[in-house]
Order: C-alpha cells, then sequence, then structure tokens
C-alpha cells in the first residue's frame, strides 16, 4: 500500500508512527542514500573526490604506503557487500574478496595484506589476504555463536585482533581482542556501557576507544593488551583514528573532525583538540569508520551525494485505515 519508506536496512526499523487518533505520518526514502563518493580533504580544508562513481562505499583503509586504499562496498551490517582494492596513481579498481559478506578491513604485515571480517555461513570469522589477490585468504578465527564480531586492526606481530562484538548480554557492545597465540578471545572493555571504535596505534601498543559511560560518547586511550592507565582525550567524539606517525589522534564530534597530539614517552600525554574540518556528510554506523588518514596528513572521506533530509520527506496520511481495508478486500 505504501512504498519508499526510509528506515534502515541492518535493524529492520521502519521511520513511521501512529498517533493515539490513527493518523500515520512516515518519513520517505531517499533514492540516493546509498549513493556515496569519497573524497580527499587536504589540510587547507580543499576537497578533491576521486574519479570513481559513485556507490555504497564504507571503511576506507589507506595502505601505510599511501598508494592504496581497501574499502568495502555494499550496505554492510551482515549483507551483501565485498572489499575491493584501489590504486591512488593508476586510478584501477579491482575487487579483492567474492563472499559477499566481508567488511570493516585493516592493512596487516607491513601493508602486505588485508584483515577483515566476514560471516558467509552466519557465524563470525576473522580473515586475512593478500593486498594483490594472489591467494584465496586465510582463515584466522571463526566463533561458535552467531554474535556479530568487527576487526579492528592487528598489532605488527600479527598475534593480537582487537574487535568489536555487538549484542552480548547487558550491554550494547564491548571491546576485547583475540590472540593467534591461543586462539582465545579476551575481554578488554566490557561494562554496562556501550563501548565502540577500538583503533590501534601504528606500533600496537595503544588502543583508543569511545565509551558512552558518562551518557555521552567520548574518546580513551588505554595501554594494549595490559589495559595500564586510562586516558581520556576528548569532551564528547567518537570514530578515533591515528595519524601514521602515532603522534596524533583524529575523532569526530558532531559535525566536526578534532585532532590531539599525544606522546606515549614516558606516559601517556595528549594536548588540547584542534579543529580540522567542519564536516556534514560522513555516513557511520555502530561498525563503520568511514575516514581514513593518510601519510601526507590529508583525510579520505565517504561523503554522501544526496542532499535530501528526513525532515523535509514525512508524509501524513489520514483514512489509512480504512484503505488498507480495501485493499485486503480486493
Amino acid at each position: 500500500m505504501f512504498e519508499g519508506i526510509a528506515g534502515v536496512a541492518a535493524s529492520g526499523v521502519v521511520h513511521c508512527d501512529i498517533s493515539a487518533s490513527g493518523i500515520l505520518a512516515y518519513a520517505e526514502s531517499d533514492p540516493r542514500a546509498t549513493e556515496f563518493e569519497l573524497v580527499w580533504l587536504a589540510p587547507d580544508g580543499t576537497l578533491e573526490p576521486l574519479k570513481l562513481p559513485h556507490r555504497e562505499y564504507q571503511n576506507p583503509r589507506i595502505s601505510p604506503d599511501g598508494r592504496r586504499m581497501v574499502v568495502g562496498i555494499g550496505p554492510g551490517g551482515g549483507r551483501t557487500t565485498d572489499l575491493w582494492m584501489h590504486d591512488f596513481e593508476r586510478g584501477s579498481m579491482t575487487r579483492l574478496t567474492f563472499g559477499d559478506h566481508s567488511g570493516t578491513p585493516s592493512w596487516a604485515d607491513e601493508g602486505r595484506r588485508v584483515l577483515y571480517g566476514s560471516n558467509p555461513d552466519g557465524r563470525s570469522s576473522f580473515q586475512w589476504k593478500l593486498a594483490d589477490g594472489a591467494d584465496e585468504g586465510e582463515l584466522l578465527a571463526q566463533f561458535a555463536d552467531s554474535l556479530p564480531r568487527f576487526p579492528a586492526g592487528i598489532t605488527p606481530s600479527g598475534e593480537l585482533l582487537p574487535f568489536v562484538t555487538q549484542g552480548t548480554a547487558g550491554t550494547a557492545q564491548d571491546i576485547s581482542y583475540w590472540s593467534r597465540g591461543d586462539g582465545i578471545e579476551h575481554p578488554l572493555a566490557h561494562t554496562s556501557a556501550g563501548e565502540n571504535y577500538p583503533a590501534l596505534s601504528p606500533d600496537g601498543a595503544w588502543i583508543a576507544y569511545v565509551t558512552d559511560e558518562s551518557g555521552v560518547r567520548e574518546v580513551y586511550v588505554q595501554a594494549f593488551p595490559e589495559r595500564r592507565g586510562r586516558w581520556q582525550v576528548s569532551e564528547g567524539g567518537s570514530c578515533p583514528v591515528w595519524s601514521r606517525d602515532g603522534r596524533e589522534l583524529f575523532y569526530v564530534d558532531g559535525t566536526t573532525i578534532r585532532a590531539v597530539s599525544v606522546s606515549t614517552q614516558p606516559s601517556f600525554t595528549s594536548g588540547p583538540p584542534r579543529t580540522v574540518a567542519e564536516i556534514d556528510f560522513l555516513p557511520s554506523s555502530e561498525s563503520l569508520v568511514n575516514y581514513d588518514v593518510a601519510p601526507d596528513g590529508r583525510l579520505l572521506l565517504v561523503r554522501s551525494t544526496s542532499q535530501s533530509s528526513v525532515e523535509s520527506h514525512v508524509n501524513v496520511v489520514l483514512g489509512w485505515g480504512a484503505a488498507l481495508r480495501r485493499t485486503s478486500e480486493e
């Protein structure tokens, strides 16, 4: 009866409501809601779109040498998504995975491999694959239950892999890490609050993450994996990303990207936040960090191409109950 109602496919949420008097209101879906583009943001604020077709991009990750990018294309959330490799100099775009259930990529093994999560049979798994696509990939871990798990990088030694688990009992999200040495997942940030967006420092000795234990999301840093010390680096903020030299930590605060300088010797310290850019086009979700920092300091952003807003596309329907009855009788 009604078509084009907006919602969230990953959770099944539909953006509609019915008043006590029976009036139906719903948000109209945006036909360009999944048409994203990838854009370079220079330190001076200049925007330069990549010459790539508009697709449903997610989680762009720049290689350590800055020459390539791996990015997910698809809706994510366990649905049809694969990883693609883009060479910035050549302009080529090649498919890296073919299972339709791959996401949350990160670079590993000094840029020779790509680590990613997958759930082709409904069980979360961690895999990695040669970045040039020359192998079929290697399964690192597979879990017996069906809880969604999103890997967030791996230490330079290739031994420890932090990840987010969604839907554990009594919490929204938790952060754990998996060890190749014992094949066991270990708790890292498990509280009644929601912990998410873990980000390993380049040397693998520190981890930034987000928690809402204060009532708002804030970025913290702690030693990894010992959990020695804990430092708050933002008053509000999410989606932390380290600079390639480990001297800055970027995060998203509302419509602003900020950065703080950090030092880890002799102990962890951070400076005051500085504004990097004002943004209004960074789609994200509970498992996606839709920007990255290149070795030269530029930011690579996922930008929506749509100019629509939910507020301007809300429809109110009177007498829909009677219309529904007539339709069912036909």
